[in-house]
């Protein structure tokens, strides 16, 4: 029997692994459910070799590899796994009222903070510079921190980048191979939130690299010569080795996926959506087959960010704890209550018992391999990118969406979309009134399928 090309997914939970094998038009070949091991990397490498046993699945067949999963967010608990950072404000004057890391836990501070420092540098709204950048000061500060990682956050960066990617190279100049995160690619505004997310990225990126290393490793022993991905907090796919640099815009991935892959088993675009797992129930929205995103405050381990999130509640039940009618069909309605009625989705590895408990009005479905929703989301999930800038109102609308459209298109290429299918799928702009000469915040997504390749099998 003839091999059917397939992209192999694996979603890992606390409680169970999940896998699926699915073909590019979302024919599901193969699934698989393990137990967990308590080692991501090896949960996925046996969930991949679970699904190749099957007749009809074949190394040689696989067009992409994609993992979801929550390992940032264990990272970012206790005891913690993150790797030292010197987190660098470059901006004019040198001094803040609210200095790097400040209104952080402690505790996540301590684990974090290999020292922070603001240096001269950073731009203006209208991008001129602010004042010289300050490099004497930048590389004493780094001496000083002898950090693992270095997080770089300039005033404005969204209107010029220019003194982040200055610093960047200072920073390699003064520590060799040391990983360096830049601010504006974690949005154009809010100098906080951006710093924040900067520095938590790079406290990440030593989970981030052993992740993926670990995963490459997996794929040589099973002889599978096919791209890897992992899913993002929109619930889209960014190219593994990039991943390593971005560990943080995989932080939710796990609940993307499965929001994802949920609107697929149901052939829905816009839905309220129940995972329901032993140890708890999870509530999120799509729309347009896609998770939706938060509107609120977007807090990483206690600290505000600017990074992108779905839209999900968690209800949990500890070990042995009796599980309350109420409780989900509560948070149902707290999070689809205003807006017009839409399907209910009932997804997860306890989906079938949670749909006996809801009330008959919910009129909720439970599609076939609901258990395995995230896996099937993963698989069929996009690659995409998003870029976002503030951009001069004087310049023609035309042009705004031309320089951002080419960004982002190229972007999503760097990411591992397959060229000859990439498509701007968003743009939007919004008027910062309240700024100088009133410029404009500018943000495009391109989407593409990911890039599959054959391996020939002689």
């Amino acid at each position: 029997m003839t091999p059917v090309p397939v992209r192999l997914a694996v979603a890992t939970g606390a409680r169970r692994i999940e896998a699926a094998a699915v073909t590019p038009d979302g024919t599901v070949v193969a699934t698989a459910e393990l137990d967990p091991t308590g080692s991501p990397a090896a949960d996925v490498e046996a969930a991949l070799a679970r699904l190749l046993a099957v007749r009809e699945v074949d190394p040689g067949a696989t067009l992409a590899v994609v993992a979801a999963g929550r390992w940032a967010a264990a990272a970012l608990r206790p005891p913690y796994d993150l790797v030292p950072v010197a987190s660098i404000r470059l901006a004019t004057p040198a001094r803040s009222a609210f200095p790097p890391l400040h209104g952080w836990p402690p505790a996540l501070r301590t684990a974090v903070s290999a020292g922070e420092a603001i240096v001269t540098g950073g731009c203006g709204v209208d991008g001129s510079a602010a004042a010289p950048l300050d490099e004497a000061g930048l590389r004493a500060a780094l001496t000083r921190a002898d950090p693992a990682a270095v997080a770089i956050t300039a005033t404005f960066a969204g209107v010029s980048a220019a003194d982040e990617h200055a610093a960047e190279r200072t920073v390699e100049a003064t520590l060799p191979g040391t990983p360096v995160v830049l601010s504006h690619e974690f949005g154009a505004l809010g100098l906080l939130e951006r710093e924040n997310s900067a520095v938590l990225d790079a406290a990440l990126t030593g989970v981030g690299r052993r992740l993926v290393d670990a995963i490459a490793t997996a794929l040589e022993r099973l002889r599978i010569d096919a791209p890897a991905y992992l899913v993002r907090n929109d619930g889209t796919l960014i190219a593994a080795a990039e991943a390593a640099r971005f560990p943080l815009l995989t932080y939710a991935g796990g609940d993307a996926a499965w929001l994802r892959g949920a609107a697929a088993l149901a052939g829905v675009g816009d839905a309220l959506v129940c995972r329901a797992e032993p140890d708890g129930i999870a509530v999120g929205a799509v729309h347009n087959a896609r998770s939706r995103e938060s509107s609120g405050r977007r807090l990483i381990a206690g600290v505000p960010t600017s990074v992108e999130l779905p839209d999900v509640a968690a209800v949990r039940h500890g070990p042995g704890a009796s599980r309350h009618r109420a409780e989900p069909a509560r948070t149902l309605a707290r999070l689809g209550g205003r807006e017009a009625p839409r399907p209910l989705v009932v997804v997860g590895g306890a989906a079938r018992m949670l749909v006996g408990e809801l009330p008959a009005e919910s009129e909720a479905q439970c599609p076939r391999l609901a258990e395995f929703a995230a896996a099937v989301g993963a698989a069929l999930a996009p690659v995409s990118a998003t870029v976002e800038v503030v951009l001069p109102r004087y310049l023609p609308a035309e042009r705004r969406y031309a320089e951002l459209a080419a960004r982002a298109t190229d972007l999503a290429l760097y990411n591992g979309a397959d060229p000859g299918g990439i498509a701007v799928v968003e743009f939007a702009e919004v008027p910062l009134p309240y700024l100088p000469e009133s410029p404009v915040r500018c943000r495009a997504r391109a989407e593409g399928p990911p890039q599959g390749r054959l391996r020939v099998v002689s």
